[in-house]
């Protein structure tokens, strides 16, 4: 159950900049309620004040898996994004429909399908239901994909070494800057193994948090 009276001390706490404050009442409100967007991008926009990119970038995409086409949200994620200058891989499936959107869509145009000789569509109307459907049909099935196939971790110090293997004895490949995204490939106990572009390489688990 969020608690209205700090949600309000932090809101407050965001406008007089105290940024610390603010980001440590939204921390513990997502905590009571980890799926409400709005609360995830108030703690990503204080998370950004307090020069923490890795974290508020994490959270700014958590906050897109439930409303990916918030303006709010895109607009502040695209200055971070542009502000660390990072290449990042891309997304697909944060930029497109969430999974509750795309189930109604894949719903209500296969019923319309279903229902398309007694409701007599001409040619352009039933061609454009089938697009519909065939869309939100292979959204669906790109986001079941990647949930079960391809985790995201974004780098959360503010910097850290990529070695060729599970600890600092291996040589070192590449260097990791805080903000940067990457893809888990397998996860360890204390290190684990990411990609980046097209580089493989192993960090510390410390250095990163899932999206």
């Amino acid at each position: 159950m969020l608690d209205k009276a700090k949600l309000e001390s932090a809101n407050q706490a965001y406008l007089d900049t105290d940024y610390q404050l603010a980001q440590t009442i939204y921390q513990e409100q997502t905590q009571e309620d980890p799926h409400n967007p709005m609360l995830l991008i108030n703690l990503a926009n204080s998370e950004y004040k307090t020069e923490n990119n890795g974290k508020a970038i994490k959270h700014y995409y958590q906050a897109k898996k439930i409303s990916p086409r918030s303006k709010e949200l895109n607009n502040n994620l695209a200055i971070v994004l542009e502000e660390i200058k990072l290449r990042q891989d891309p997304m697909l499936a944060y930029s497109g429909l969430s999974i509750f959107e795309s189930l109604i869509f894949f719903l209500v145009f296969n019923i319309l399908y279903l229902l398309r000789k007694k409701l007599k569509f001409n040619s352009s109307l039933y061609f454009i239901v089938v697009l519909c459907l065939v869309v939100s049909s292979a959204n669906l099935a790109w986001l079941a994909y990647e949930q079960k196939n391809i985790k995201r971790v974004v780098v959360t110090d503010i910097s850290t070494k990529a070695y060729s293997g599970d600890s600092e004895a291996y040589s070192e490949l590449f260097e990791l800057l805080d903000g940067q995204i990457l893809q888990l490939v397998k996860p360890g106990a204390d290190w684990s193994q990411i990609k980046y572009g097209k580089s493989l390489g192993w960090v510390k688990n410390s250095s990163y948090e899932l999206i």
